[in-house]
């Protein structure tokens, strides 16, 4: 009877702590998760401000020539070479570059969230599925405003995958670290049942 009602409050005790564990990781996922969003797009923000202290040196993209696209996209290679994805995008939303795919097999932009918060307040952020690379990507937008016409933007990505590659490191350890505590609070409890 009594090694019963031991053996119950050992297996109740471990469930609880089982239980915690599981909620202190979940939380402490979502956490960090959020956290390297945000130093993410600090990231890309302080690309962008690098990016907008030299930018293109078009008098208007409303009418680009050929010659001045082709410059255009040889200076978005450049400034993508970095790691960082960059595409830049007329006002109406027509991709005029872009480092890492042809414009040519790129859809209009303009209804994509980040292009649209850009246009209107300047910057703009998201968090979305990249049509054209099939991956998820975190997305900062600015807008550029040119001399000689209408603004452009200015767009960089990161893929989630590789903004997520510290959280995975930490997923392993966290859950490595409950499975211990878990083991040791096992092992304890069984010492303190057999005791009494």
């Amino acid at each position: 009877m009594r090694r019963n009602l031991f053996r119950k409050l050992a297996l109740t005790f471990l469930a609880l702590l089982a239980s915690v564990l599981v909620a202190v990781d979940f939380f402490a996922e979502r956490a960090l998760r959020r956290d390297s969003e945000r130093a993410t797009f600090a990231q890309l923000a302080t690309i962008a401000r690098f990016v907008q202290t030299r930018p293109p040196e078009f008098p208007s993209f409303s009418s680009a020539q050929t010659e001045d696209l082709e410059r255009l996209h040889r200076w978005a290679a450049e400034i993508g070479s970095g790691g960082a994805r960059i595409t830049v995008i007329r006002f109406d939303g027509q991709v005029l570059a872009d480092s890492q795919s042809d414009v040519r097999t790129m859809e209009n932009h303009a209804d994509r969230p980040e292009i649209r918060e850009a246009l209107a307040k300047g910057e703009g952020r998201s968090v979305r599925h990249s049509v054209t690379l099939r991956r998820d990507f975190l997305f900062y937008a600015v807008r550029q405003d040119v001399a000689a016409g209408p603004p452009i933007v200015l767009r960089f990505g990161i893929p989630l995958e590789t903004a997520n590659q510290a959280l995975g490191l930490f997923r392993r350890s966290l859950w490595l670290a409950s499975l211990v505590i878990l083991l040791v609070a096992g092992m304890v409890s069984l010492l303190v049942f057999r005791g009494f």
